[in-house]
């Protein structure tokens, strides 16, 4: 009796074993991003909002085009400019300076390049202690 039950409970095991996987979507994935749409917003993420005004402290940035559902699009390779107003600068991942160039109202931008649909910054706080805008 106790061997039929070992062969009953092994076969289980073999079949839970040798069935195949079922690919899901990532929920994030699933519901946060799309492929394709028309954009509508550009998502802005800092990790963090306070900084020291000493000239090195820093945040990653985090821009995104979104659509009307606030999905990201991943497809998305716009430009993107981005003005700061305060005490600070934006600069690549790896510290390098962006182009900087001036708008026809006189005020300086940097521009960066969407890469599937995002870009990745760092912000560097200048040393005036205010707030700041990006």
């Amino acid at each position: 009796m106790q061997f039929s039950t070992l062969i009953y409970f092994t076969g289980i095991t073999l079949l839970m074993y040798c069935s195949p996987q079922e690919s899901k979507a990532s929920g994030f994935d699933s519901i946060s991003r799309v492929k394709s749409g028309k954009p509508v917003s550009v998502m802005l993420t800092s990790y963090s909002t306070t900084l020291l005004a000493n000239g090195k402290d820093h945040t990653r940035l985090r821009i995104a085009i979104t659509d009307s559902l606030v999905r990201e699009i991943t497809s998305a390779t716009d430009s993107i400019r981005i003005y700061i107003t305060g005490d600070g600068k934006v600069t690549d991942n790896n510290g390098g300076q962006l182009s900087v160039r001036t708008d026809t109202a006189g005020k300086s931008y940097s521009v960066t390049q969407l890469v599937h649909g995002t870009c990745h910054l760092v912000f560097v706080a200048g040393t005036t202690p205010d707030k700041v805008k990006v």
